[in-house]
């Protein structure tokens, strides 16, 4: 942010912070985010922000996208509090979204990809449903052990006490926002669900817009037909930092994916995968298929994922990875909305739309998925339900 106002000779915040560096911008930051949740409406003003429409509401990244990269991994940040994480997350996803496009910027990319992927793994198990959690093989641990060090040694008292003052009152903002959410019917939030997607199209070609349009239109509805709460639940004291941050990492997670299959489709021979004969994007490719091979480990444990996972392996397709993002984000997003979280039925919605762009840079075309358009599940309840608990057996995932 202060880079940005900087000389281009006389930057204040280099890549490779040392231990001053560290502290002043987690001092600078520390004021940012106190400034913008600092009111009664600081949960619903940060799910206004996490998704805002890039065409719409067009800002410029408060990060560049190299601090912002360095910052993601820097273990004082990951000993913050969640909100202020889920903040620093944001930011990173708007420099990363911020549509510039070229094979420097597509490394950086793919690093926040990996390290979406690492957070996800880490954070998921903050909700405690069995079937969604598995270990990931990268850790945060080995970035934990700069001595121990602790968030609040960075910045000052009194910056630390208007932190806490301010987290402390998002419990009530939380409760308010929740309140809100469930006092709408399940209709309500169908078609809010579904005018966010349509509102997003921009983001593909005009020749792919309408059918994959029509797919995500019919891979919502159906992961809204079923009731899920009464197999799985997500625990009933999950807390406002715990959803915004998973919420926080969804959006990285699509933005980042997003941007780099974009450059993967526009910088070689093709835009598809099986004619590509671009040997560094096919390296790239498979770099970025290794970081999502983590997700084959999770487990089908819903009606919908079921339903997926038997479509899919009747089209027989190579691209088994993509197949699995599929079916455990559908899996994500049919729980989140029965327990009524809109933050991260729009993550995962937003998760989604990315794949949809991976699917045609692999296969060149939509059909594939065009058996997901097919018989829909037995419809569920028109309620929102509350916190539940039950469990069915789980199978592995595309193992």
């Amino acid at each position: 942010m202060v880079d940005s106002v900087s000389s281009i000779h006389e930057k204040l915040f280099v890549c490779h912070f040392n231990q001053g560096d560290i502290a002043i911008v987690l001092e600078v930051l520390s004021s940012h985010f106190i400034l913008s949740v600092s009111d009664e409406k600081a949960v619903e003003d940060f799910t206004v922000r996490l998704f805002l429409r890039c065409d719409k509401d067009f800002r410029f990244p408060e990060l560049s996208i190299g601090p912002s990269i360095v910052l993601l991994h820097d273990p004082v940040v990951l000993s913050a509090p969640k909100m202020f994480q889920a903040h620093i997350v944001s930011m990173v996803s708007e420099a990363i979204g911020s549509g510039l496009s070229s094979e420097f910027l597509a490394n950086f990319q793919l690093i926040a990809l990996q390290k979406s992927v690492i957070l996800y793994s880490t954070h998921v198990s903050s909700l405690q449903i069995d079937g969604f959690h598995v270990e990931s093989k990268c850790s945060n641990s080995h970035l934990l052990d700069r001595g121990q060090l602790k968030f609040e040694s960075y910045i000052q008292h009194g910056t630390r006490n208007r932190l806490n003052k301010v987290l402390s009152k998002l419990d009530d903002s939380w409760d308010s926002y929740q309140c809100k959410m469930f006092s709408k019917t399940k209709t309500d939030l169908l078609t809010e669900y579904i005018a966010f997607m349509k509102e997003r199209q921009y983001l593909f070609d005009d020749l792919l817009r309408e059918g994959i349009t029509s797919i995500l239109n019919c891979l919502i509805h159906q992961a809204f037909s079923q009731e899920a709460t009464g197999v799985y639940t997500i625990k009933e004291n999950s807390s406002a930092q715990d959803i915004c941050l998973l919420a926080s990492i969804l959006k990285l997670m699509s933005v980042s994916l997003h941007q780099a299959v974009k450059y993967l489709r526009n910088s070689g021979d093709s835009d598809c995968l099986k004619t590509m004969k671009s040997s560094t994007v096919h390296g790239k490719y498979d770099f970025l298929i290794s970081i999502f091979d983590y997700f084959r480990q999770f487990k089908i444990c819903l009606p919908i994922q079921s339903f997926l996972y038997d479509e899919m392996k009747s089209q027989k397709s190579n691209y088994k990875v993509s197949e699995a993002l599929l079916v455990h984000f559908t899996g994500l997003l049919s729980l989140s909305f029965n327990n009524g979280l809109e933050l991260l039925a729009k993550g995962c919605i937003s998760v989604l739309m990315a794949l949809m762009y991976l699917f045609v840079f692999e296969e060149g075309d939509l059909l594939a998925l065009e058996s997901l358009k097919g018989p829909s599940l037995q419809p569920c309840l028109s309620e929102i339900s509350c916190h539940k608990s039950g469990k069915v057996n789980c199978v592995s995932l595309f193992s």
